[in-house]
């Protein structure tokens, strides 16, 4: 993670200090491949680098996502938390957790109420997103252009749990049934 931002990072002055490096009627001759870069630059050295940088990031590998404005957008999303729990009697206005209202709306499990609905959950990300100013020029983001590699977790898991049955099913085939 760290080498891949100091190789994107190295790969720009590399390219700034040898114009031989920059492109040519063939394309870029500097690549750089970055796998789970931390965030280096700011937003506009960030785009402008799309042609010679692409960074990897892999499902949610914490490292590319670790941001100032991540912080930001998350701390907005705790305070209208926040504010749910104490429309909803489980934090009162002095800012201490009523436990037992807590362990109460916990003991409902999956049937109970939601503390804050998918709806309202957008409508604070949405918020808490369009407070962020991107282009501050302390908010870092990866450099170049990002390729996300993807994957549903419950089908791998979902995967994972059936070449288990099956090993163990052939195990039990090869004992002859017992065990």
């Amino acid at each position: 993670s760290l080498g891949a931002g100091a190789s994107a990072v190295l790969g720009i002055l590399l390219r700034s200090r040898n114009p031989a490096l920059a492109a040519d009627d063939r394309g870029d001759r500097l690549k750089v491949w970055a796998y789970a870069s931390p965030p280096v630059l700011d937003y506009d050295s960030s785009s402008r680098c799309k042609s010679f940088i692409t960074t990897v990031v892999n499902n949610a590998d914490v490292v590319p996502r670790m941001s100032l404005s991540n912080l930001l957008i998350l701390l907005e999303i705790l305070k209208s938390v926040d504010v749910k729990l104490e429309e909803n009697g489980i934090r009162s206005p002095n800012g201490k957790v009523d436990s037992f209202a807590l362990l109460r709306k916990l003991g409902e499990g999956s049937s109970g109420e939601m503390i804050m609905t998918p709806r309202e959950m957008a409508v604070a990300l949405e918020r808490a997103q369009s407070r962020v100013e991107l282009r501050d020029p302390d908010h870092l983001f990866v450099p170049g252009k990002v390729v996300a590699m993807y994957g549903k977790w419950a089908e791998e898991r979902e995967r994972e749990t059936q070449q288990e049955e099956e090993k163990k099913k052939e195990k039990k085939k090869k004992s002859g049934g017992v065990g």
